[in-house]
């Protein structure tokens, strides 16, 4: 196995990361992913009641393990830093693509206040 920094694997993007707003599934039911979480984990965040009602019959049937995730630098804190960071980003990119005429999905930085309103 080999490792490297995540930041090497920028230049091999999408064009479309560049100018998504939604690192962590702000949309979903329920999202996962590694952001937070201790090797060999999964961070979940349950985002809708419909989720909750998922997540506790999968908890309840044993089908998943759960640990808490921790606070600070590593846990829910980390998950709303980067989920802000790429939203900032990405609304760089996206102010730029419309000065330069291009088409984007959203509206710019300068139209509407929470991007995300937009979807």
């Amino acid at each position: 196995m080999i490792s490297f920094p995540i930041k090497e694997t920028h230049g091999y993007e999408q064009n479309g990361c560049k100018i998504c707003l939604d690192l962590v599934s702000e949309m979903s039911d329920v999202s996962t992913g590694s952001i937070g979480a201790p090797d060999n984990w999964s961070s979940v965040l349950v985002r809708t009641d419909s989720g909750d009602t998922i997540f506790k019959q999968a908890t309840d049937a044993g089908a998943i393990e759960l640990k808490p995730m921790d606070e600070g630098k590593f846990g829910l804190e980390m998950h709303t830093k980067l989920a802000k960071s790429k939203k900032e980003k990405a609304m760089k990119v996206i102010d730029e693509r419309k000065a330069m005429g291009q088409p984007v999905p959203y509206k710019s930085s300068s139209e509407k206040e929470d991007p995300l309103t937009n979807v």
